[in-house]
């Protein structure tokens, strides 16, 4: 092994121990929610999209990102939340999911926050909670509260014949 190689595994563990615990915080309305800054790929403002017929409601289409063909998310309609109008703060959070790109739409981005593990409890269980399955906790950060979200199992959630039917709309959007 080269010196090289050494300083680029190091590399690799700083940039790994500098995400660990840090959160991309949003917002859905006056609820905030927060991601794995690790997950996060980048965010872009919410622009126009083409709709696909026969997704499931909460996938609003897709988007053209230099040259990818991105699946959009809108998480309030995944949470069962009022809809409301897209406005100049609507952004898409642009994640990796299961090696999957996808954009999740969301109010508001808020910021990158620290959240350590020791600050992070079960998240309580309410009976027909549309977000409730989608959460891993709820963490504390200065004097706020932030749901985690479970990116994975916002796919994981989707059944096998709307992963298929979105796989056939991606690869029929990449070929045009």
């Amino acid at each position: 092994m080269s010196d090289l190689d050494i300083f680029d595994e190091e590399d690799d563990l700083e940039e790994e121990e500098l995400l660990t615990d840090k959160y991309l915080s949003f917002a859905l309305g006056d609820r905030h929610f927060a991601v794995p800054v690790a997950a996060v790929i980048e965010m872009v403002a919410f622009q126009d999209y083409t709709e696909l017929p026969e997704m499931p409601d909460f996938v609003i289409g897709v988007i053209n990102l230099r040259g990818r063909i991105i699946p959009l998310f809108d998480l309030r309609i995944r949470f069962s939340m009022d809809t409301v109008e897209y406005t100049e703060r609507t952004c898409i959070i642009i994640a990796e999911v299961q090696g999957k790109l996808v954009g999740l739409v969301v109010d508001a981005i808020l910021d990158v926050e620290y959240i350590p593990e020791d600050e992070v409890r079960p998240a309580p269980s309410f009976e027909g909670d549309a977000i409730s399955e989608f959460v891993n906790g709820i963490g504390k950060t200065r004097d706020q509260v932030r749901i985690l979200l479970n990116l994975e199992d916002l796919l994981r959630k989707l059944e096998k014949r709307d992963l298929d039917q979105l796989k056939l709309a991606l690869e029929n959007r990449a070929e045009e």
